[in-house]
């Protein structure tokens, strides 16, 4: 999610993701598996299929494929257990149900996900030190750039570059 208004959607009850779940049928989860359409064994794992939700079409699909298998290589070393596939509103949980069963609320800014980002020795080693370096000093003048700006006169700057 690497624009400023991205955030306006990442929030719950808007089909995008909102927080660290991996969801059977859930357009709230980060990460989504897809209904199939028949009983059928062998024909279900044909139509297999899931979504990464939180990128938006700002996102270079590059970077963002790039981050995503960079991130299944790195649980498959560390060996991370597989997140049981959820179909409930994560939004009615408390901080503390949410923390006790291990799902974080996503950032809820560019500007959060950016210190995230250079926080992350792990995620910015992905990339390499000068890239890192270099993608959050342009977002964050990009950020500069829409400060003092409405969401409405965000949004209309965005829909011009994109």
């Amino acid at each position: 999610a690497p624009s400023a208004i991205s955030y306006l959607r990442l929030t719950p009850h808007r089909w995008s993701a909102a927080y660290n779940n991996l969801g059977y049928l859930d357009r709230e989860a980060i990460v989504r598996i897809c209904p199939v359409s028949t009983t059928d064994t062998v024909e279900a794992e044909q139509q297999y299929n899931f979504e990464f939700r939180a990128a938006d079409s700002a996102a270079s699909p590059h970077l963002a494929l790039a981050a995503l298998v960079h991130a299944g290589a790195q649980g498959i070393e560390e060996k991370l257990p597989m997140p049981e596939a959820i179909q409930e509103d994560l939004s009615l949980l408390s901080a503390s149900e949410l923390s006790s069963r291990g799902y974080v609320r996503l950032p809820e800014t560019l500007e959060a996900a950016l210190e995230n980002f250079k926080n992350n020795k792990t995620v910015t080693s992905w990339f390499g030190e000068e890239f890192s370096g270099v993608y959050v000093s342009h977002k964050q003048s990009e950020l500069e750039h829409v400060k003092d700006m409405s969401a409405e006169e965000r949004c209309e700057v965005y829909e011009n570059v994109y």
